[in-house]
This record gives structure tokens, C-alpha cells and sequence, in this order.
């Protein structure tokens, strides 16, 4: 019930934003896409489903709200095990981002207490990969990560961040 509300009062915000900005087409997409996104996230929690396909729905609706390649939320145990995964993206690169996830960001969280971690890698052209950590009362519970193409883009990071915590 408390997720319905703020899911609610997320699209009340995008609403009157979109009535008070002049837009280009790009801006009013965006705005679209996040409305589209915390919609998305609502109807999943009003349909009383598990929490992990609240989790999935939202990461999904991130990736395609923001059009990054991939994304994940993971996350750990108290004792950094991870517990849960959420991934969604292109075929191409969900393979990708799985692997990432289990074998480098934990291998460097782990092993090396890595918290953030920004890489650039060329495949057919040039990626890059971003992971945040995901700190709830001091403790770090887990990772939000992505790829997108290009060099790093610090707005494209924080939207995907945004529209996954809508």
C-alpha cells in the first residue's frame, strides 16, 4: 500500500512537471518514459505480486525509460553474499551484464572492497560500465549497475539511478 502511494504521488510529480516546462521532444520522451516506468512499478505493487517482480519490473522499465544497454540491482547478505539479482536489457548484452555482475563487480567488491566502479570497454564499440552501491541505513545491502554506450555519461548514470528508485 505504501509503494501504490508514493508510485502515485512519483506520476502526480512527472504530471506537473510536463505541464510546466516547455519541452523538446527528446525532454517530453523522457518524461513519458519515467511516467510510462512508475506506472509500470505501481501496477506490479497494486497487483500484490512478489516483491522480486517489483524489483524486475523496475529495473526493466530503467533500461528502457533511460536506454541503456543493461541493468542490474543486486543484492547481499550481511556477510556480502549475494542474495538476489535483478537483470534486464538487450539479449545481447543480458548474458554480459550477468557475468559482470557475478564475476567482476563482486570479485572486486569482495576481494578488494571496491565500492563504485566506472570502466570503459570496446566490444563492436566503446561501452561503459557503472555500479554504485546500494547503502540503506549505513549498510551496504547491494549494487546498482549498468552499461551504456559510449564514454562515461555521469546524467545517463544518476537517470538510470532515478527511474530504478521511482
Amino acid at each position: 500500500m505504501v509503494q501504490v502511494c508514493l508510485c502515485r504521488c512519483r506520476i502526480l510529480e512527472v504530471e506537473q512537471t510536463m505541464r510546466k516546462q516547455p519541452f523538446t521532444v527528446n525532454a517530453f520522451d523522457k518524461i513519458r518514459f519515467t511516467f510510462d516506468a512508475s506506472r509500470g512499478v505501481m501496477v506490479t505493487s497494486a497487483e500484490a505480486l512478489d516483491i522480486a517482480d517489483v524489483c524486475q519490473n523496475a529495473v526493466a522499465n530503467a533500461v528502457k525509460t533511460v536506454g541503456i544497454k543493461a541493468g542490474s540491482v543486486t543484492l547481499y547478505d550481511s556477510d556480502g553474499n549475494r542474495t538476489r539479482s535483478f537483470i534486464s536489457g538487450s539479449q545481447e548484452f543480458l548474458p554480459m551484464m550477468k557475468d559482470l555482475e557475478e564475476r567482476l563487480i563482486s570479485m572486486l567488491r569482495n576481494d578488494f572492497s571496491v565500492e563504485s566502479l566506472f570502466l570503459t570497454f570496446e566490444k563492436d564499440c566503446l561501452y561503459s560500465l557503472f555500479s554504485y552501491p546500494l547503502i540503506i541505513d549505513g549498510e551496504n545491502v547491494g549494487t546498482i549497475s549498468g552499461v551504456t554506450v559510449g564514454k562515461r555519461n555521469l546524467a545517463t548514470e544518476e537517470e538510470f539511478i532515478r527511474v530504478v528508485s521511482s
